[in-house]
């Protein structure tokens, strides 16, 4: 979406529409299924309120990162540019955070755990 400019067509909106879309569906069902599967079932419920709650809180406070980058640029365009790079940016650092410090060591063994057969659940 950073290559818009003031004759970009609506046509032009829906790749990159699709593609967001489609990236925000499956990343929503996953992360909500990894949150209510790694606690109890007793605390089941408090996990979904929990990753509720950040996904609003984060969707509000992207959207007003994003809005002033916007209007503080000399053009619409320019803005547009300028957040589409700044959230590409922060979701890379985002991706590295999760690969690096989020389950322990970046092994194989943990990107590949072994599965536990019937008998050990």
């Amino acid at each position: 979406m950073s290559w818009l400019d003031a004759s970009t067509s609506f046509s032009g909106l829906l790749p990159g529409m699709m593609i967001v879309g489609l990236g925000t569906g499956l990343f929503y069902s996953s992360l909500t299924t990894a949150g209510i599967t790694s606690v109890g079932q007793a605390r089941s419920s408090l996990a979904s309120g929990i990753i509720f709650m950040v996904q609003n809180a984060g969707g509000a406070v992207g959207l007003g990162l994003t809005t002033a980058i916007v209007v503080t640029a000399p053009s619409l365009p320019q803005g547009i540019e300028r957040a589409f790079t700044v959230n590409a940016i922060l979701a890379l650092l985002a991706v590295a955070v999760i690969l690096f410090f989020v389950g322990g060591a970046l092994t194989v063994e943990n990107l590949f755990p072994p599965r536990k057969s019937e008998e050990e659940n």
